[in-house]
């Protein structure tokens, strides 16, 4: 294939009246039939009995992903009524788990807004909230969904009394959401943008008149002294696939069946999966156990024996060139044994879930060992459903915060440019 910036511009920009609709419709039939078809060959194996992580590989799986690709080219063709349907047999066929949450979230959205479905729509979002296999972000934007649309007065009067009974109990969700929100705070500073553009991220005047980012201005607050005098680094996820790496890299490169093919791998093959947790479970929960409860001294001992053990070592997340091992030390005392804990865990669990969102900022303070995490936001941003299940989470053992800059306002700006 060629990947030049080039011919994948003229791809993007060719028109939609260009695909071949006939060619789009064999492919796809083709790929709905092999999908669910059985292997000829009656020596491979039940897909029950092959490693999750080697699912993937098999023709069903390679065939689902066609159908999922074809499904976003529907869409774009706005033939909505088709793209349900294949989004229901991806459902049904049990095929490709991660992408269950995205297949749930897309059926709920073709069905409301472009179909008009709304009553279709809210039991989707039902059963797709059922689904152990939705997670974190997708799950968050679920939710949402549902209760936009249990919130609609003309679904109200479209919902018959069974249908009433099937409310996902809303009051709980909107209850954590409450909680988690107060126990983060919100920020917010003026900031002087260079560009307003939507879509397009923009460079910021700071106080020293020099041109940066909106984390580099982030900063620059925090470490003033009226603002904590904070030390801080714009590592968004960087910093904790270092610990996770480094804390459980016993886990890591445990013996487990299948899981290394090669002596090259820098993590098991099973991590991205389920499997990864499952299969390691009592080893991950001791050690996550054993950071809970360790004080500063303990933990110290545990971040430099490991640190001594794998150093040079190839661990998936783990810069040795970038971590020095006092560096390590000295955050890790500033974050905690049980927040550390707790970020490990969702790594653990999901770490395809979890392996991104994190806050943009890592703020600490040596002296009081104490640290804050910090969420930039510009004048034209929001957080992701991925960023709100990261922030929902890590505010039980984090000190986390949202920093919103707004756009300087216009007599502010004319007076500081009167002043230079």
């Amino acid at each position: 294939l060629d990947t030049t910036k080039q011919s994948f511009l003229e791809f993007q920009s060719v028109p939609k009246a260009a695909v071949d609709r006939t060619e789009l419709k064999r492919v796809l039939d083709l790929a709905l039939i092999k999908m669910d078809q059985k292997p000829k060959d009656k020596s491979m194996p039940a897909a029950t009995d092959v490693p999750a992580f080697f699912r993937k590989f098999r023709a069903q799986s390679v065939y689902a992903r066609v159908c999922h690709q074809c499904v976003k080219i529907l869409e774009k063709l706005k033939e909505y009524t088709e793209a349900v349907k294949i989004l229901e047999k991806l459902l049904v066929s049990g095929r490709c788990s991660a992408y269950r949450g995205r297949w749930w979230n897309r059926l709920v959205l073709d069905s409301s807004r472009h179909l008009g479905e709304h009553k279709k729509a809210y039991l989707y979002a039902l059963e797709g909230l059922r689904d152990p296999s939705v997670k974190t972000g997708d799950r968050i934007e679920l939710q949402d969904r549902a209760l936009r649309l249990w919130n609609r007065k003309d679904l109200a009067a479209e919902l018959s009394k069974s249908d009433v009974q099937k409310r996902p109990v809303p009051i709980e969700i909107l209850q954590l959401q409450k909680e988690s929100q107060k126990r983060w705070g919100m920020v917010e500073i003026e900031g002087n943008p260079t560009s307003s553009e939507t879509g397009r991220k923009s460079n910021f005047f700071h106080w020293s008149n020099d041109l940066g980012s909106v984390e580099t201005l982030a900063l620059e607050y925090y470490a003033s002294e009226e603002n904590g005098a904070w030390k801080g680094m714009h590592c968004e996820n960087g910093l904790f696939h270092m610990m996770f790496g480094l804390l459980l890299a016993d886990a890591l490169f445990m013996d487990v069946p299948h899981a290394f093919q090669t002596k090259f791998q820098d993590a098991p093959l099973d991590l991205p999966t389920s499997e990864f947790y499952k299969k390691r479970k009592d080893f991950i929960d001791k050690r996550l156990h054993t950071l809970e409860e360790a004080d500063n001294v303990k933990l110290l001992s545990i971040v430099e024996s490991l640190y001594d053990k794998f150093k040079g070592t190839r661990v998936r997340g783990v810069r040795w060139d970038r971590w020095e091992k006092s560096e390590v030390m000295t955050l890790s005392q500033c974050i905690g044994g049980k927040a550390l804990a707790t970020v490990c865990e969702c790594f653990a669990k999901n770490y395809v879930y979890w392996s991104g969102g994190l806050p943009d900022l890592f703020l600490w303070n040596e002296e009081k060992k104490v640290c804050k995490l910090v969420e930039v936001k510009g004048p034209n941003d929001r957080l992701s459903n991925q960023q709100k299940a990261w922030l929902y989470r890590l505010c039980e053992t984090f000190n986390v915060e949202i920093l919103k800059v707004r756009k300087t306002s216009s007599a502010k700006r004319r007076k500081a440019e009167g002043r230079k």
